[in-house]
């Protein structure tokens, strides 16, 4: 297992930790402030792995910025969608990158004990 899977794995597993943690408190305010158990079933993960793993889709900000710098080349238009990508994918995408580098990093872990 090289070291950017490794330190990237246990980011992930913090923060899929701290985004459960967080769904569950959303779960619990949601619950005394009288939602329905529906709305609260939805919502709640969706607000904690989006702010849990908004720092673990900062992190691949670089390798977003790879893909669609060719945006910065045009003019006005294509600086406000580079924006929209650059800030909005990490933060609303995040859990996907977080759940992505977690079962990369089990994966190269049961790999190395076999």
């Amino acid at each position: 297992m090289n070291k950017e899977t490794k330190l990237r794995g246990i980011i992930a597993l913090v923060f899929t930790f701290f985004s459960i943690a967080l769904t569950l408190v959303f779960f619990v305010l949601c619950l005394k402030d009288g939602e329905s158990l529906l709305g609260t079933l939805a919502a709640a993960p969706m607000l904690g792995f989006t702010f849990g793993g908004m720092i673990v889709g900062f992190c691949h900000a670089s390798v977003i910025h790879q893909k669609i710098k060719g945006l910065l080349l045009i003019p006005i238009a294509g600086w406000a969608i580079y924006l929209v990508l650059i800030i909005g994918i990490p933060y609303l995408g995040g859990w996907i990158f977080m759940l992505a580098d977690l079962f990369r990093y089990l994966k190269a872990k049961k790999e190395v004990q076999s």
